[in-house]
């Protein structure tokens, strides 16, 4: 996986005969478009995740396309998201059984038209979602600088912003790990009760104070992406004591998972504190079905935490917000995303914060004191 630019590097140089074949590039989601449409383009948001797209610009990044190689007439045009960019043909409609003439939208690559589902067009609101990776994102009205390289910077689907979002690769994936390596009893005990694992580990963690008795976790598990590139590494358990049982361990890695996604925030609010000025978090993915996590991460975040209707359907309700507008059922992204509602909110509790704020910068400091163990001179 990782950005389509790369993917035609390696067809370039390992599978030369199948690439002097190639004719144009398109993305899953924009070969379906010709199917149906017979035109041949993309949208800002999927170009924007090519690796190969002047972002700031908005245009294909011709000096590095020559650079590397690519001759610039193999990438369609480019529209904004919220477009027609096609209409159902003759064809497709006897295929699909589609009425011809249905306009077709632009859409959205699923990394950016997901946090559009969020209702995240605009700075305030930041999404935190936690599947197997975790992924922190915002809409911003401006490009956002990102020299490091360890954020991502697209074009958003609403035409003149841009979404910032860093991707973390073990959120859930850590609390999934911890039930396999270390929870079996809650595992055999919650196939007796009819339950979740999961919901056992809670109860331990809950009945636990914030700060877990000091245990911090490191939750890289498979390496790092962001905010720190660093495929090296590797988790740990720090500041471990005899005082400490199972429920301090299911916390730390709740606590520990948290944390990783505060930095990343840290990174794209660094620019511009203004930006989350009376900001909320946005909770989505499998992790956020806690209500324990969930006070967590508003502690830790020190902002309400709320569950929206629609996030269980992810990257096809923002897709379906898009063609809405597209379609002029909703005059921009802006409107549509009125839909976006509160389903749960989580506020803050004020005693966790001073414990939360020391404990984070004691993790932040771990990563540099502890990476001299992780890589080999």
């Amino acid at each position: 996986t990782g950005y389509t630019g790369g993917k035609i590097r390696w067809l370039q140089q390992e599978e030369p005969d199948n690439f002097a074949r190639t004719r144009l590039i398109l993305n899953p989601k924009d070969y379906i478009r010709y199917r149906l449409t017979g035109e041949c383009l993309t949208e800002v948001s999927d170009a924007s995740g090519t690796g190969l797209y002047d972002v700031r610009n908005n245009a294909w990044c011709r000096p590095l396309l020559e650079k590397i190689g690519l001759d610039p007439g193999l990438f369609p045009p480019v529209v904004e998201s919220t477009a027609i960019a096609g209409h159902i043909d003759k064809a497709a409609a006897s295929l699909t059984g589609l009425p011809e003439g249905i306009p077709v939208a632009g859409g959205g690559g699923d990394a950016v038209i997901s946090t559009t589902g969020l209702g995240l067009i605009q700075p305030g609101r930041i999404g935190v979602t936690l599947g197997t990776s975790g992924v922190v994102a915002m809409g911003l009205p401006e490009f956002l600088p990102n020299p490091q390289g360890s954020l991502q910077v697209f074009r958003g689907n609403s035409p003149g912003t841009f979404t910032a979002m860093g991707v973390t690769l073990a959120a859930a994936g850590s609390y999934q790990w911890f039930r396999n390596a270390l929870g079996q009893y809650e595992s055999a005990e919650a196939k007796r009760q009819g339950k979740s694992a999961f919901q056992l580990l809670d109860a331990a963690a809950a009945v636990t104070p914030a700060g877990a008795g000091g245990l911090i976790f490191l939750p890289y598990l498979t390496g790092e992406r962001c905010p720190l590139n660093d495929p090296d590494a590797r988790g740990a358990f720090v500041g471990l004591t005899s005082l400490h049982g199972k429920g301090h361990f299911a916390r730390s890695v709740m606590e520990g998972v948290a944390f990783s996604l505060r930095q990343v925030y840290d990174l794209i609010i660094g620019h511009n504190q203004a930006w989350m000025a009376s900001g909320e978090l946005v909770l989505a993915g499998g992790g956020a079905v806690s209500r324990l996590w969930r006070q967590i991460l508003a502690d830790v975040f020190n902002l309400p935490a709320r569950t929206v209707f629609g996030s269980a359907e992810g990257g096809s309700f923002g897709a379906a917000l898009v063609a809405g507008v597209a379609a002029g059922v909703w005059a921009d992204l802006s409107e549509a995303v009125r839909l976006v509602r509160p389903e749960s909110e989580t506020l803050p509790i004020p005693e966790n914060l001073p414990v939360y704020e020391k404990l984070y910068r004691r993790y932040v400091g771990l990563y540099p004191a502890l990476r001299w163990n992780d890589h080999d001179e």
